[in-house]
């Protein structure tokens, strides 16, 4: 189940994509609008009207904006027990990463991704210039927000993503200079050479930070590696919460041979020790 659901949610932004085209239409004589992507349909009349009240509006409702309200409020209801290594296990790549208090961040993320769609869909048939001024209101929209809240737990991701929105605001902008004539063919390749730049480091900032992630997880895997250069405190995929090496007291975990200690507390049942291990076998909660 969480499989179809993590699969949904990648493709999403195409499925409503190929929704929205079916409603794009395109005037081409006056009092008469023919779909953008098929010219030899008319749009609202017969099959297409028909199509569109029975498959597309439907789809449209639950696929494109029902179903991630869904899982909204059911992580809006639960928003007191999203630590817990039950939800977690369940719904944490939706939130696991974002601050507690940002834990409807992915939807923000999603419903912008919505927003860019239905700009490219609807309004770049009509105006160009129009649909780039949109997608510049909405990119300084999510700038200000990204800014304000700082959603990520780590630092580096808030960084990367006002970076990514900043060079996406840079390129929508000096794009736009493209489509008047009042500008020089000089100054057209100095808003170039400006979108080339700024792309080109913000490319190499990610890859850059891909390829350190990426040598951690080989270091962490290849016994060779590890040997030479030592293993990186390891990580069970759910957070600093659960980083849990060996009991060093009976109310508190040692992180691995790091002098670091977590207090255990609010726990939901007793814990259950095993005498020659020394290793709880049930914890619901930690408290770092």
């Amino acid at each position: 189940m969480t499989s179809l659901v993590i699969l949904y949610f990648l493709i999403h932004p195409d499925l409503v994509k190929q929704f929205f085209f079916a409603l794009s239409c395109r005037e081409i004589e006056p009092g008469e609008r023919w779909l953008s992507k098929n010219y030899d349909i008319k749009c609202w009349e017969g099959d297409h009207l028909f199509y569109v009240l029975v498959v597309i509006l439907p789809s449209v409702i639950v696929w494109g904006m029902g179903l991630p309200c869904v899982f909204l409020g059911m992580l809006y209801k639960n928003r007191d027990v999203l630590h817990k290594f039950g939800m977690k296990a369940k719904y944490g790549f939706l939130y696991i990463g974002y601050e507690p208090q940002a834990f409807f961040w992915e939807f923000v993320i999603l419903y912008r991704k919505i927003l860019i769609v239905s700009i490219l869909v609807f309004v770049v048939p009509e105006s160009t210039a129009v649909a780039g001024l949109c997608c510049l209101v909405v990119l300084l929209g999510s700038l200000h927000i990204q800014t304000r809240f700082l959603p990520f737990e780590k630092p580096t991701y808030n960084s990367m993503e006002l970076r990514s929105l900043g060079v996406a605001t840079i390129t929508i902008y000096c794009g736009l200079f493209y489509l008047t004539d009042d500008v020089s063919n000089n100054g057209k390749l100095f808003l170039l050479a400006i979108m080339i730049i700024s792309n080109f480091f913000f490319l190499l900032d990610w890859l850059s930070k891909m390829f350190s992630a990426l040598f951690n997880l080989l270091r962490e895997k290849v016994p060779f590696l590890r040997k030479c250069l030592g293993t990186p405190i390891q990580q069970d995929g759910y957070g600093d919460a659960l980083i849990v090496k060996r009991a060093a007291h009976p109310h508190y975990w040692k992180h691995g041979t790091e002098n670091q200690y977590s207090l255990i507390s609010n726990l939901e049942e007793p814990l259950a020790y095993d005498k020659t291990l020394k290793i709880p076998g049930s914890i619901t909660e930690l408290a770092l």
